[in-house]
């Protein structure tokens, strides 16, 4: 696949971004950027106690966070070398999609629900803080799914993940993106 832009990975928590972007960024000679960790750091310089997406969402609230992340988003979207693995919510604003599809390639890792509640139980690296008070985390996974579903729609590729092995996704995406 010949790159000459950026290759962001979109789609909910559990749908295997953080996984297959450094794999992918390997397949493609691009470096590698997580808007989550970009985040962190971005926020990490205003208050040394903001180490975590958690403490930002404790700190700022979820408005605070995308207000973060949509900077991120144009600090990335800027360069022309990243395979990026967007945070869950990334799509969820336009002006973040507007910037996306002109600076690269989104593809959407598409899961089901019952996936992703799955594969998040068994993710020790952090908190979800959207999923931190949920009772029903399936029912919550799907409430999401459905917000979201619109600012996915605009990938520009579509991926479905469950049954798939990383190293399959990333050959799915070097052929097809």
């Amino acid at each position: 696949m010949p790159v000459r832009a950026n290759v962001y990975l979109a789609g909910a928590s559990g749908s295997g971004k953080t996984t297959v972007a450094p794999l992918l960024a390997r397949e493609l000679g691009l470096d590698l950027a997580d808007t989550d960790d970009l985040i962190v750091a971005k926020a990490r310089r205003t208050n040394p106690l903001l180490t975590t997406v958690p403490a930002i969402f404790a700190h700022a609230g979820e408005l605070g966070f995308r207000a973060i992340e949509t900077d991120v988003v144009g600090e990335v979207a800027r360069e022309r070398r990243y395979v990026v693995a967007l945070g869950g919510g990334t799509m969820i604003d336009a002006r973040n999609i507007a910037l996306l599809r002109a600076s690269g390639t989104i593809v959407y890792l598409r899961a089901k629900p019952e996936t992703l509640v799955r594969r998040l139980a068994f993710d020790t690296r952090t908190e979800r803080p959207l999923f931190v008070n949920a009772a029903d985390r399936l029912e919550r996974m799907r409430a999401l799914l459905a917000e979201r579903a619109p600012g996915f729609a605009f990938a520009h590729h579509t991926v479905d993940v469950d049954d798939r092995t990383p190293e399959e996704i990333v050959a799915w995406i070097a052929r097809e993106a």
